[in-house]
C-alpha cells in the first residue's frame, strides 16, 4: 500500500513536469525590444526600435491598428544585426577651393560633423564610425575607422587638408567608403552622406552616373538606409544658377528614397554649421542604438488618429520578440485602400518594377517625375501619349471609314428606289398606251359595224352592246358555300347583300341586307368594299376592313360571313375578241395583317 506522503511526492513531480511543459509549449517572449521613433512615407512606415542581441530568427508581423504592415525584402529584424560590429559611415564632399563649390564649407564641416561624431562614439557598445572624405577630383581620399574613439575622430578631422582641387566624384568617393567597411569586418548600420549632390561627370545630364547607381545597389544590398543632407547652394553668388543645382539635388533625393533613407536640407549661408549640426543630432537620433524595420501598408483602412503598433517576431505559433513599449507607439493612419498584401514589396526597388520612390513632395523626385501618392511617378511627356494618339487615329479611321460606308449603303437604297420607281413609271405608261389602243381598237370596231348594212335576222345590237359593255369577270361559288351562285360581271357598281334592293343578293341569314359593295371597271379592275356587315368580307380568308376598298384579282375568293364563298374566274374570249381576256387580271391578293 502507497503511503500518503509517497503519493504527495508523486503529485509535486507530475505538477512540476506540466508547469515545464507549459512553459516551453507555451507563448512565453523571449525577447523585448522598444520602439524609439516611427514615421510614415506613403504606404511605408520606418519603424527604429532598440537592436535586439542574439539574433531572432522568425516571421516578423506589423499591425498597425487593425492595418497590416508588410515588412520589406531586406528591412526585417535579420540575426546578428546590432552588437560589436555596427557602424556608421560618413561621406564628406569638400570638392572645390576655400572660396567655391563645397570646399567654402570645408570648416563649418569639419566643426559641425567632429562635435556630432564626438558626442555619440563610444556611448554604447559597438557604436562605430568610419570617415571617408573627397577634396576633389586631384586629391586622394581621406579614411578613417571604423573606431569607437572620440580620439580617434578629433584628430583625423582636424588633419583633414585645405580643398584645394575641382568637384568631387562623392559616389565613387562613397563606394571606397563601403569597400573599406567590408575589408574591416564591420556590419555597416547607416550611411550619411553631405554633399550638394553636383557630379561633375554628368552636370549635362539628368542621368544618374554608374558610381551613383553602383552605390544605391550596394547600399541596398547591405540592407541600410542613407541619409542625405543636401547642402544648397542655389543662393551662392559665386556659382552659376542653373540645371545643375536641380540636378544635384534631384540625384540626392533618388539616393535616399532608393534606399528608403531620410533626405534634410541645409542653406549653404552664414549658418550652415549650426544647422548641419542640428540635423545630424537628429539623425544621430535615428541611427544611434537603434535598428530600423520598414513595413508596407496593405488593405483598407479607416482613419485613425492613434492606432497602435503591434511588433512581433515569430518562430511558428510562439512569439519570440515583440514590442512592449510604455506607453505604447501609436502612429496616425490615414483612411486609404493601400492595395494588395500580396503585393505589398518595397516601393523602392527599381529592379523589381516599383512603382517608384518615396516622397512627400514634387522636389523630392527628379526633373522627370513628380510625388503623386507618396512615390516618384513619371510625367507625362509627349513621347508617352504617343501610342494615345495612334489609338485615337486609328479609331477616328473607324469611325470614318463606317460613315463612308453607310453613306455608300444609304446611296445604294436611294438609287434602286430611283429604279424601282423608273421603272414603275414605265409600266404605267406601257399599261396607258396599251388601254389607248384598245379603245381606239374598239371605237374603229365600232364604226366599222356601224357603216355595214344590216342583214336580215343579225344580232347587231348585241354586238355593239358587247363592245360598249364588255363582260370583265365572272363570280362563281366555290366549294363549301352556303349558296350556288354564278353570274358575268360587266362595268360597274354592283351592291351585294340580303336585301330586295341590291344587284346581287344572297340568302344566307349571315349575310347582312347590305353587305358589301362590288365595283368592277371596264379596265380590268375590281374593287370589293365592305359597308360595315355584321359578320365582315373577307378576301382569301382574311377579313378586309370596312369602308376600305381592296383589289380583287382572277383566282381570288371573296367571303361573305364565311358562309357564301365565291371565286371569281375570267371571262373566257368569244368571237375572237381578245378585250375581255386582257380584263381577267391573274394573281392573287395578298392582305396584309
Amino acid at each position: 500500500m502507497v503511503s500518503l506522503d509517497s503519493r504527495s511526492r508523486a503529485w509535486s513531480v507530475a505538477a512540476s513536469v506540466a508547469v515545464l511543459i507549459a512553459l516551453f509549449s507555451g507563448q512565453a517572449v523571449a525577447a523585448d525590444f522598444r520602439i524609439r521613433l516611427h514615421r510614415q512615407q506613403g504606404k511605408q512606415v520606418h519603424i527604429y526600435h532598440d537592436r535586439v542581441q542574439g539574433g531572432l530568427e522568425g516571421t516578423v508581423e506589423i499591425n498597425i491598428g487593425a492595418t497590416q504592415c508588410k515588412p520589406d525584402t531586406g528591412e526585417v529584424l535579420k540575426p546578428g544585426r546590432g552588437g560589436d560590429s555596427l557602424a556608421t559611415l560618413i561621406v564628406l564632399d569638400r570638392g572645390g577651393t576655400k572660396t567655391t563649390g563645397m570646399g567654402q564649407y570645408s570648416e563649418a564641416m569639419r566643426n559641425a560633423v567632429g562635435g556630432f561624431l564626438e558626442s555619440i562614439v563610444g556611448k554604447g557598445p559597438g557604436d562605430k564610425v568610419a570617415i571617408i572624405d573627397t577634396a576633389g577630383r586631384d586629391s586622394v581620399p581621406h579614411r578613417l575607422g571604423p573606431t569607437d574613439k572620440a580620439g580617434d575622430v578629433k584628430a583625423f578631422l582636424a588633419g583633414l587638408p585645405d580643398p584645394s582641387g575641382s568637384g568631387a566624384d562623392v559616389y565613387g568617393v562613397a563606394n571606397m567608403g563601403l569597400a573599406e567597411l567590408d575589408n574591416a569586418g564591420c556590419r555597416l548600420g547607416a550611411v550619411i552622406l553631405i554633399s550638394d549632390g553636383i557630379d561633375p561627370t554628368a552636370e549635362a545630364t539628368d542621368k544618374a552616373t554608374d558610381n551613383q547607381a553602383l552605390f544605391i545597389r550596394e547600399a541596398r544590398k547591405r540592407g541600410v538606409p542613407v541619409a542625405a543632407i543636401h547642402v544648397d547652394r542655389s543662393g551662392d553668388k559665386k556659382a552659376d544658377a542653373g540645371a545643375k543645382f536641380r540636378n544635384g539635388r534631384a540625384r540626392l533625393v533618388e539616393v535616399a528614397n532608393e534606399t528608403n533613407g531620410d533626405l534634410r536640407y541645409i542653406a549653404g549661408d552664414a549658418q550652415l554649421e549650426t544647422n548641419l549640426r542640428q540635423k545630424l543630432d537628429d539623425l544621430g537620433q535615428l541611427f544611434s542604438q537603434v535598428d530600423r524595420t520598414t513595413c508596407t501598408l496593405c488593405g483598407k483602412t479607416e482613419s485613425k488618429d492613434a492606432a497602435l503598433i503591434d511588433f512581433k517576431v515569430k518562430k511558428g505559433a510562439t512569439v519570440i520578440g515583440q514590442s512592449l513599449t510604455s506607453p505604447p507607439p501609436r502612429i496616425s493612419v490615414a483612411a486609404d485602400d493601400y492595395g494588395s498584401c500580396d503585393l505589398a514589396t518595397t516601393a523602392s526597388t527599381s529592379e523589381a518594377g516599383a512603382v517608384g520612390p518615396t516622397c512627400k513632395v514634387d522636389q523630392d523626385c527628379d526633373a522627370n517625375s513628380k510625388c503623386a501618392e507618396g512615390h516618384c511617378a513619371k510625367r507625362r511627356t509627349l513621347k508617352d501619349l504617343v501610342p494615345w494618339l495612334a489609338a485615337g487615329l486609328v479609331g477616328l479611321g473607324l469611325l470614318l471609314g463606317l460613315f463612308a460606308w453607310r453613306r455608300a449603303a444609304k446611296r445604294r437604297q436611294e438609287l434602286a428606289a430611283a429604279e424601282a420607281r423608273q421603272r414603275e413609271a414605265s409600266l404605267r405608261e406601257q399599261l396607258a398606251s396599251a388601254e389607248t389602243a384598245r379603245r381606239v381598237a374598239e371605237s374603229a370596231a365600232l364604226a366599222a359595224a356601224n357603216r355595214e348594212p344590216v342583214a336580215a335576222g343579225s344580232n347587231r345590237d348585241a354586238d355593239v352592246d358587247r363592245l360598249l359593255n364588255p363582260e370583265i369577270v365572272r363570280l362563281q361559288s366555290a366549294p363549301g358555300s352556303a349558296e350556288t351562285f354564278d353570274r358575268v360581271l360587266k362595268a360597274g357598281v354592283y351592291l351585294v347583300g340580303g336585301g330586295e334592293d341590291v344587284d346581287l343578293r344572297f340568302h344566307s341569314p349571315t349575310v347582312s341586307t347590305h353587305h358589301a359593295q362590288l365595283d368592277v371597271d371596264r379596265s380590268g379592275v375590281i374593287r370589293v368594299m365592305d359597308l360595315k356587315s355584321s359578320n365582315g368580307t373577307f378576301v382569301n380568308q382574311t377579313r378586309i376592313a370596312p369602308r376600305l376598298p381592296v383589289e380583287l384579282r382572277v383566282g381570288d375568293t371573296l367571303s361573305l360571313s364565311l358562309s357564301v364563298v365565291l371565286q371569281v374566274y375570267p371571262i373566257a374570249p368569244s368571237g375572237g375578241n381578245g378585250s375581255n381576256v386582257r380584263n381577267a387580271r391573274g394573281g392573287r391578293t395578298v392582305l396584309g395583317d
